[in-house]
This record gives C-alpha cells, sequence and structure tokens, in this order.
C-alpha cells in the first residue's frame, strides 16, 4: 500500500518530474506512475548528491535550495 496510497494524492493532469540520488529508483518509480496512467518522467542522473559522481542537477550548476 505504501508508495501506491500517496499516488492518489499526484495530479493526474499534470506531468510528473521524480528524483533521487542517483535516478535508479526515479525511474523504476516513473515506470510503475506510467502503467497507472500518470504522464511521469525522471530527473537524468539524480540529484548529483550521491554516488552518481560528476553528474546529476547538482553538479551542473543547478541551484539547490537546503
Amino acid at each position: 500500500a505504501g508508495m501506491q496510497a500517496s499516488f492518489a494524492n499526484l495530479p493526474a493532469d499534470k506531468k510528473l518530474i521524480v528524483n533521487c540520488y542517483s535516478g535508479q529508483t526515479a525511474g523504476q518509480t516513473v515506470g510503475i506512475l506510467r502503467l497507472l496512467g500518470y504522464d511521469a518522467a525522471s530527473l537524468k542522473h539524480g540529484m548529483g548528491t550521491g554516488k552518481t559522481g560528476d553528474t546529476g542537477w547538482a553538479n551542473e550548476g543547478f541551484e539547490l535550495v537546503k
């Protein structure tokens, strides 16, 4: 139930961007969301704050707010 129960709170009429540290978990979540009919995409290489090395959002010069 956990994650799927929270999917019901997501807007069905908007594109969803899913992210995580590396992009792997986000990619799996996007697959589930798409199966459920959502328009979803994963942030390529994740946030870049974990094991992704020099790739990802944080290492591309984009702003992070903590």
